[in-house]
């Protein structure tokens, strides 16, 4: 697959991986794989399955986690939300020390299932930590008037950080998360 990639050959890539995944179908590296390939080509189906797939492999994915609780609440094509999902797996992400961009998923995720006055408490925490951008102020001005927020096209399959705001320095010790690729810790 590695070689076939370098070529420039994706339909064999796609090949290669989906016979990975049929040989080993716990291989997370290979539906993250496949998934970004597949959002590449356009198919939103097949990413977010892989996704999905790639957490229930390694449910410890917070990037993944992040991203699939996002579009799975915020996606601007209603066949790609699921606010059940969504919720499920915002909850994941807060069963570890808080970060702001959980706090925003889980308000999000919380909206799109029509928990308006949750999703306006945890928007309002995600705040509280400073560096309020205008999407921010927007969001909860969406929730406060009982309307979810959708992201706008195209919903990029980079970085999570990209889509919802610069990612902040932890507050408290020890805390660590990574975003974005990148890890950001205290001492």
């Amino acid at each position: 697959a590695e070689l076939r990639s370098q070529m420039g050959e994706l339909d064999g890539v796609l090949q290669d991986l989906t016979e990975i995944i049929r040989l080993d179908p716990d291989d997370n590296r290979a539906y993250i794989d496949r998934a970004e390939i597949l959002f590449n080509k356009g198919d939103i189906d097949g990413t977010i399955k892989d996704y999905v797939e790639a957490l229930r492999v390694f449910p410890a994915n917070w990037r993944l986690t992040q991203r699939v609780a996002w579009w799975r609440a915020t996606h601007p094509d209603e066949r790609y939300r699921n606010g059940k999902q969504a919720v499920e797996f915002a909850k994941r992400l807060c069963e570890t020390p808080f970060w702001p961009d959980q706090m925003k998923i889980t308000a999000a995720a919380l909206a799109e299932v029509g928990d308006f006055e949750a999703a306006v408490d945890w928007a309002e925490k995600a705040m509280a930590w400073g560096n309020i951008s205008v999407e921010d102020q927007k969001r909860l001005e969406l929730y406060r008037a009982n309307q979810p927020y959708r992201e706008t096209l195209p919903v990029r399959n980079a970085g999570f950080r990209q889509q919802v705001g610069a990612a902040q320095e932890p507050k408290h010790r020890y805390q660590r998360v990574v975003l974005n690729e990148r890890q950001y810790s205290s001492n």
